[in-house]
């Protein structure tokens, strides 16, 4: 038993399909291993933004030997009266590689027949892999693909390095046309280098010190817990609907959570547009007081442990500002002219399912209208 690691380092993948690429990956290595009658102990994917990886622990060193009943040409046309094989019976064998001597009987219900019983070699589990993790990769459900270069090989983005070990092994071997080796990347900024892969077994452990937290799940726990710490500290609830978390733990290998603030005049504007700008442009997480009422807060996941955190914390401030300002003047403008008068616009940009979803804030349709057409 020994443990496998796969890993496909890329330029940043879609933050949108990371997570279902990650498992439909685990799901067709698990199907392929299974089809092959491949044991392990346990299988599990890693996905952060430039890697996608595999690692199977316990995994059997070969398949099984199997025995394959070959089943021939009816006795009573393998043998003539004599008892000798025939031309049929002779053939059969020289197919398998036999002599027709060592056939055997095959009783079923219709009849008996000439037969022999094979035994299969289970293959090596290093052979199978590349083929098993190749297939995997095209399968993955991509939309559209692109080559890289010169390369014919196609992915969702350019793929800059692969790993395929066995313990501390490297599985010579080609994978979308790169070589594969035991180093990896670690973040692209606080460790860009390449980094040898001791074993298999240290590969979570060993990008951690490199400042990438590998397992999506724990990665969007990070996420989650940072989120609530600082959304307690002002005695608010943040808003965090999957979709954004799933995304924005996409975006980031190393999460930091960061609060920053925005003036509290935005206010008047109906909630529902700003939370609606802040989610949508900037991948923010609004806060609310305890009766659900926005706060002049929004928190923002950030992809490198600054030296100075208050300088990201402007910079951010300074990009929604803008935003805000649209959505301040848009409703104000609306304010200027009764709503009747902006129906034909509504009917042609907001679906029947868009009115349910927000009947109940009329208020704010004509600036939300506004917002996504500017």
């Amino acid at each position: 038993m020994s443990t496998i690691l796969f890993e496909l380092g890329c330029e940043e993948l879609p933050p949108k399909s990371l997570k279902p690429l990650r498992d439909a990956l685990q799901a067709s290595v698990t199907e392929q291993l299974t089809a092959a009658d491949i044991t392990f102990d346990s299988i599990k994917a890693f996905a952060a933004p430039r890697r996608l990886a595999i690692q199977i622990q316990g995994i059997s060193d070969k398949q099984p030997d199997r025995t394959e009943q070959k089943r021939g040409p009816a006795i009573k046309a393998a043998f003539d009266a004599e008892g000798n094989p025939t031309r049929a019976a002779m053939g059969f064998a020289k197919g398998l590689g036999i002599e027709a001597s060592e056939l055997t009987t095959i009783n079923t219900d219709k009849g008996d027949y000439v037969g022999f019983e094979q035994t299969i070699r289970g293959q090596a589990t290093t052979e199978l892999l590349p083929a098993i993790f190749q297939t995997a990769l095209d399968n993955l459900p991509i939309a559209k693909r692109m080559r890289s270069g010169a390369s014919r090989n196609e992915f969702v983005r350019p793929v800059q390095w692969a790993v395929l070990m066995q313990d501390d092994t490297v599985i010579d071997t080609t994978i979308q046309g790169h070589q594969t080796g035991t180093q990896t990347r670690g973040h692209r900024f606080h460790s860009p280098d390449y980094h040898n892969i001791a074993h298999a077994n240290d590969y979570e452990e060993l990008l951690s010190g490199l400042k990438v937290v590998a397992d999506f799940d724990k990665r969007q726990m990070l996420i989650k817990n940072q989120v609530k710490t600082l959304a307690d500290e002002v005695n608010s609830d943040a808003i965090v609907p999957q979709d954004l978390l799933d995304e924005v733990t996409a975006l980031v290998d190393f999460p930091i959570a960061l609060r920053a603030n925005f003036e509290a005049r935005f206010l008047q504007v109906p909630q529902e547009a700003l939370i609606s700008t802040m989610q949508a442009d900037q991948k923010y997480f609004c806060l609310t007081d305890k009766n659900g009422k926005l706060q002049p807060y929004f928190i923002f996941i950030t992809n490198i442990e600054s030296k100075d955190p208050n300088q990201i914390i402007e910079g951010n401030e300074k990009v929604v500002r803008p935003r805000l300002a649209d959505a301040e003047f848009f409703f104000l403008q609306d304010q200027k002219q009764p709503l009747f008068a902006l129906t034909e616009s509504l009917k042609i940009a907001y679906s029947k399912t868009n009115w349910v979803r927000f009947g109940r804030n009329l208020s704010v349709l004509p600036s939300l209208l506004r917002l996504s057409l500017h």
